[in-house]
């Protein structure tokens, strides 16, 4: 697999931090942008392993950090979801500049919902996939509602995941409308749903909701046995071939 690593500019005025991998041919049959989970970044390791995957189907793959995470520029206490995709779409811009413009939109957990908010206007998308996606973003604000005291208190609030700790203001429980079901009746785009009836992170009857939502061309793919971060090599494995067969019927 060749590496490139970019940095990509946004609107907001800052980099973000990417990396294309491309098939060891160099010359793809299709580019895809992948965006991850909410605190995860280009290089979880089962990113890496399913982009390998992805490669070896003739399948390009666009890595980056949303701002304020891995190495991107950026303030992670101003993101919040309308941010998220903003970034995706500058990053499908930057790419459409390079003459790489994105064809296969691949998102995995709130990553998953970001890119389907974003899909609407990435003109040279042909189809989307979604690991463990929620529903809308909604569900991640759930979690955190304890966190809305200290923000009302100290301005800011502060949480622990995988050792890493984040500060989030009010800016992260923005009031913005963000219609999953409207989204999803006006997507012209063919989604496939991947999820597994484990996830013990976000219930598969998000998978199931987007299913029902969605009114253009869909699959659901039940990846019976994962979890949510895909630690398994094989669920992988098996999603990379989920993927690169969608992708392959809607070239």
């Amino acid at each position: 697999m060749i590496k490139e690593r970019l940095r990509i500019p946004t609107t907001a005025g800052h980099t973000l931090s990417a990396e294309l991998d491309l098939p060891d041919t160099g010359s793809p049959g299709m580019v895809a942008l992948f965006a991850h989970c909410f605190t995860c970044g280009k290089n979880l390791k089962f990113i890496l392993s399913l982009s390998r995957h992805l490669g070896e189907a003739g399948i390009a793959v666009l890595r980056f950090d949303f701002t304020g995470l891995g190495n991107s520029e950026g303030d992670f206490r101003d993101t919040n979801f309308s941010s998220n995709v903003s970034d995706i779409l500058d990053v499908a811009d930057f790419m459409a500049s390079r003459n790489q413009a994105p064809e296969l939109l691949i998102g995995h957990s709130l990553g998953g919902a970001a890119i389907l908010h974003a899909a609407g206007n990435i003109n040279s998308a042909k189809c989307a996939a979604v690991i463990a996606a929620p529903f809308d973003r909604d569900h991640v604000l759930q979690i955190f509602d304890h966190l809305r005291s200290d923000i009302a208190e100290k301005g800011e609030a502060t949480f622990s995941l995988g050792g890493t700790v984040f500060t989030v203001n009010e800016n992260f429980f923005e009031k913005g409308e963000f219609d999953t079901v409207k989204i999803l009746q006006t997507l012209e785009l063919p989604l496939l749903i991947i999820h597994s009836p484990e996830d013990e992170t976000v219930d598969i009857d998000h998978g199931r909701r987007l299913y029902d939502a969605m009114a253009g061309p869909k699959r659901l793919e039940l990846l019976q046995g994962a979890d949510h971060l895909l630690s398994n090599e094989t669920h992988i494995m098996k999603t990379a071939d989920l993927i690169s067969d969608w992708a392959g019927q809607h070239a």
